[in-house]
């Protein structure tokens, strides 16, 4: 079966008796298993994963300077190695982004953090003289 037509089981945890879902690696207790509410909150849930581009969409709006935060963590715990210490793209991306930060770290963003691109789309008004459009980091 592709990925793409994968849904999640709607599933019963036997030992609470309770109906479960489990999305991106978390479960998700519905409601007694079987009744027609937890049935409504299982296709919600679903339904909001697969509208988010089957992933769990974000708890609110972040600002630029913590999406940039959660990809220099990400990039300090991929790049690491103990015996050589941090690798050089780590120094690239800090220079890279230095001007994104300067400019739009105080914007509050829509953004989506993938392994390969990271995609901000500010919701403040930019700066004067500067368009308003996606800005992406690549």
């Amino acid at each position: 079966m592709p990925y793409q037509t994968y849904i999640p089981k709607y599933g019963h945890h036997k030992a609470s008796g309770q109906a479960v879902v489990r999305l991106d690696g978390r479960y998700f207790y519905l409601g007694p298993y079987g009744s027609a509410a937890s049935r409504q909150e299982y296709d919600r849930l679903v339904a909001h994963w697969q509208i988010a581009g089957r992933c769990l969409p974000e708890a609110g709006p972040k600002s630029v300077a913590q999406i940039m935060l959660a990809s220099g963590r990400y990039l300090h715990q991929y790049y690491h190695c103990p015996l050589k210490g941090f690798h050089k793209d780590i120094h690239a991306w800090k220079m890279a982004v230095r001007p994104l930060k300067a400019r739009y770290a105080h914007m509050r963003a829509l953004g989506t953090l993938t392994r390969n691109r990271c995609v901000i789309r500010l919701k403040d008004k930019p700066n004067p003289g500067h368009s308003q459009q996606d800005r992406g980091i690549r």
